[in-house]
């Protein structure tokens, strides 16, 4: 049997994280308990390896580039599920990640999680 895909999230908004930790989990995910900021998630980012990550833009000390900047370099793939549209400039880590807004359906996150990873290791 295949181990379920674990999944990093990282998200400032707790009520926001415990949602989609539970979908997730429902949806057959491993779930990394949502983490708020930049300095706790790559904290645990030093000891574990996810197997993709959904990232809220903007975190209680700031944007998530510097989770985005770490999963790229480690070659994880990510999505950016935010309440803000996508600046106008883009940063480079973000170039070509998938946006979605908020809010969206827990069931289509998982989904949205599921094609990202199958498009990334193609």
């Amino acid at each position: 049997m295949l181990s379920r895909p674990l999944c990093l999230i990282a998200e400032d908004q707790s009520l926001i994280g415990f949602a989609l930790e539970i979908s997730l989990d429902e949806a057959g995910f491993g779930v990394v308990t949502s983490f708020p900021d930049n300095q706790l998630a790559l904290a645990w980012l030093n000891r574990n390896q996810p197997n993709i990550a959904l990232l809220d833009f903007m975190l209680r000390d700031g944007p998530c580039l510097p989770i985005a900047r770490k999963l790229k370099a480690r070659d994880i793939p990510f999505m950016i599920y935010s309440a803000m549209p996508p600046p106008t400039k883009i940063p480079d880590v973000l170039k070509g990640v998938p946006w979605v807004q908020k809010p969206t359906q827990e069931t289509a996150i998982a989904e949205l999680l599921r094609s990202q990873m199958k498009y990334h290791h193609a």
